[in-house]
């Protein structure tokens, strides 16, 4: 009996090897888990990592789009090295304009690049772009142009192995993907000024009427000041009329010295290119105040200070006459200053 009792406490109470067996059944689970989190941290990095150069490299293609010559990174380039005059025409993928919006992109460009040559100017700001990317991803740079809406579109791809661990399966690679849009802020100005220009070209020639109604929000001219079909333009005041005649010419109010006539000359509506413009309400005579201001305006002239002179005449209301007397058109006429009668 007292044997038995002493067996029962040997097998019981005795806790010998007791830390092996948890280790043999613990450690395993840790080494596995600590793999999968390591192998994690390394598949989200290079998916990062993948993104980042995609959205990189297709930012500084979209930046450097308007010249082949910049530099892919800084953007610098030499003034005199630049595409063909109308290359947004002929070497952008106009063609496309007329295509379904969803159609092929314009121009694709796969990576590594190869060495063959370029077959068109797209394709050249592509491959320059990617070149970069060449040495460590593989995948493609796409350029599309849809008229109202150019971008570039930047596929990174990076092979990826790992094995599969507790259900966990990762693939084979890791893809990275992004898309810029072409600006182009200095030809967008460039066209919003050629439809300015071309606006108030179009409004001189044709009936006033109805165009000028189309062109009122771009003009700026006040609903009270509008030259409607079937009335003769004419203001109350000298200040309703100037600010029309600044709508108009897109001027602005310019103060600008004189040496030999009085000491400055202040012009109603100076335009961007150079020109100044007066505005007159009523029937104007040649008396000393006139001659004043055109004297001014001559010396203007003659410094080169303004590189023309227009004077405007409108109709004062309540009055039907409107411009200069026979003696002071005659002595405008003579120093080179245009006449403009609105009536």
């Amino acid at each position: 009996m007292r044997v038995w009792e002493s067996f029962q406490s040997l097998c019981w109470r005795n806790e010998n090897g007791s830390v092996s067996v948890e280790a043999t059944l613990v450690l395993p689970v840790v080494i596995v888990l600590s793999l999968i989190l390591m192998i994690s941290a390394v598949y989200i990095f290079q998916h990062e990592w993948t993104y980042s150069s995609a959205a990189v490299t297709a930012d500084r293609i979209a930046h450097t789009w308007d010249n082949s010559h910049k530099h892919r990174i800084t953007g610098m380039y030499v003034p005199i090295q630049h595409d063909p005059l109308y290359w947004r025409l002929t070497d952008d993928g106009a063609e496309n304009w007329f295509r379904p919006l969803d159609s092929l992109p314009t121009a694709t460009v796969a990576f590594p690049a190869s060495t063959e040559q370029e077959s068109s100017l797209t394709i050249k700001k592509l491959t320059n772009g990617i070149a970069a990317l060449s040495g460590y991803l593989a995948g493609s740079a796409a350029y599309s142009n849809q008229g109202w809406r150019r971008f570039v579109t930047v596929e990174t791809l990076h092979p990826f192995h790992a094995p599969s661990m507790l259900g966990v399966r990762w693939g084979n690679r890791i893809a990275g993907s992004s898309t810029e849009t072409v600006v182009d802020p200095a030809e967008y100005i460039r066209n919003i000024d050629l439809v300015r220009s071309y606006l108030l070209m179009i409004e001189t020639k044709w009936e006033p009427g109805t165009i000028q109604n189309m062109l009122a929000p771009w003009l700026q001219i006040n609903s009270n000041e509008k030259h409607k079909e079937g009335r003769p333009l004419q203001f109350a005041a000298h200040a309703e009329a100037v600010r029309y005649l600044r709508s108009l010419v897109r001027g602005r109010q310019a103060r600008i010295d004189t040496e030999q006539t009085g000491s400055w000359r202040l012009v109603d509506a100076l335009d961007g290119h150079g020109i100044s413009h007066q505005a007159y309400l009523g029937a104007k005579r040649l008396n000393a105040d006139m001659r004043n201001q055109l004297m001014k305006d001559v010396e203007l002239i003659r410094n080169g200070k303004v590189k023309g002179v227009v004077w405007h005449f409108f109709r004062k209301t309540g009055s039907g006459a409107a411009g200069p007397d026979a003696a002071l058109r005659k002595e405008l006429e003579k120093h080179g200053i245009a006449i403009v009668v609105h009536t």
